[in-house]
């Protein structure tokens, strides 16, 4: 067994429950599919209209959908109604892609079948059915909501609840946390609120940012009137910024919760931290897990981490006008994540890595009388939350300093044991 794994093993005390038309339309903007591209429709024959709806669906092109309607269709559903209907079926739904395929289609309508990816809810496979209607030389479409589901007759529509477990704290052996999610206070830009950007950037400096964090906020390329961040605020200034955003214009303070580490070098190689899962992970992943979700990267948050992020809690309903519930397509509780509690030592950890120093080097410290272990370090470290904020500048600084911190000498490295033996 790899040695990495005896030592975060054996750190872990317990586990605490804690004609033809031919048209092209961008994409719709509200919706949450795919990238647009241009769709061209075509409705000389009940084939061709199958195919331009469902190539038109597929690239989620809501105002070229709403073309291939017969005039009786679009006199009962404006375009705004048969938008919300789409772009609501894809909100409630968390839908990622979705692609339609024309199974067979005659002058009578035509079946297609879904393949819909969903974050969260995980993926559906299932048939609709078109009625076409002819209309001066047309084929078009006598829509009905049950051309997006099945299920969407009768008034019904689908809802969708998603609700994230809190991921579970890891404590050293006296309860001190070692990593804990707190909600950050963060300090941010509204550029268009902007009347004084000297003033803008004093408040901003004066409550501890940089000035080229802010300097690269007024940089960022995103709309004006979208919020940018600039960095967290610490702790002992979140009153102060409260006080200057009603004072100058144009600065915000949101909050988000964030894994923090308290000891942050001291236990970053043992403790670890966090990371988004990629494209590719999301994708095996299954039901449960969407973009910007995070799994334990590496040291005890990566060893313990289905532990320490329990599970999502889901509700996919189909529900009538009034919001009762008529059908359940998917159902899982919600499973907060549990804490767990280790034989690490917070005092012992901060020591030890003071004794290191900047030295390159690692050390053990083990309680004789049981062969616990109260710290694990490993130098040089590093800052586990810049992993966790993201935070680009750190992260670059991190993977070209000298020593390479992210290194664990202590459970990787050929370092001599010394008297130990």
């Amino acid at each position: 067994m790899n040695l990495r794994w005896l030592f975060l093993g054996a750190i872990v005390l317990g586990i605490g429950l804690g004609g033809a038309v031919s048209l092209c339309r961008p994409r719709d903007g509200g919706s949450t599919g795919p990238t647009a591209v241009p769709t061209v429709l075509t409705t000389r024959s009940p084939q061709a209209t199958a195919d331009s709806f469902a190539a038109a669906w597929s690239a989620g092109d809501v105002p070229s959908l709403y073309l291939l309607l017969d005039p009786a269709s679009q006199q009962a559903y404006p375009l705004p109604v048969f938008s919300d209907a789409y772009h609501g079926f894809a909100a409630e739904t968390r839908e990622v892609e979705l692609s339609a395929k024309v199974v067979s289609a005659s002058d009578r309508g035509a079946s297609l079948s879904v393949h819909l990816s969903t974050a969260y809810f995980g993926n559906f496979e299932y048939t609709t059915t078109l009625t076409f209607v002819r209309a001066d030389g047309r084929w078009l479409v006598s829509w009905q909501p049950s051309a997006i589901h099945p299920d969407m007759v009768d008034g019904h529509s689908l809802s969708g609840t998603v609700q994230k477990a809190k991921r579970g704290t890891i404590f050293d052996r006296n309860g001190q946390p070692l990593a804990i999610m707190e909600d950050i206070a963060t300090l941010g830009l509204n550029r268009s609120a902007i009347r004084d950007t000297a003033a803008v950037t004093a408040a901003a400096v004066s409550l501890g940012m940089k000035a080229d964090q802010v300097a690269a906020a007024f940089a960022n390329p995103a709309p004006a009137n979208q919020r940018v961040d600039i960095g967290p605020i610490p702790a002992a200034s979140v009153d102060a910024a409260l006080a200057a955003t009603r004072t100058v214009p144009g600065l915000l303070v949101t909050y988000r919760t964030q894994r923090v580490h308290p000891l942050g070098a001291a236990a970053a190689h043992v403790v670890g931290y966090t990371r988004e899962l990629t494209a590719e992970e999301l994708g095996a992943a299954g039901v449960g897990f969407g973009a910007g979700d995070r799994t334990g990267a590496t040291g005890l948050e990566a060893a313990y981490n289905q532990q320490l992020a329990g599970s999502t809690g889901l509700e996919l309903d189909v529900v009538d006008a009034s919001g009762a519930v008529v059908k359940t397509l998917l159902s899982r509780g919600l499973v907060q994540g549990r804490d767990i509690t280790t034989t690490l030592d917070g005092k012992v950890l901060k020591a030890t890595a003071a004794r290191l120093g900047d030295r390159a080097g690692a050390a053990v410290v083990l309680d004789p009388r049981t062969n616990a272990i109260l710290a694990l370090n490993s130098s040089p470290s590093f800052d586990p939350d810049a992993f966790e904020r993201g935070d680009s500048a750190a992260l670059d600084a991190i993977a070209k300093a000298p020593g390479a911190p992210q290194n664990n000498r202590a459970t990787m490295g050929l370092c001599s044991a010394g008297s130990t033996f």
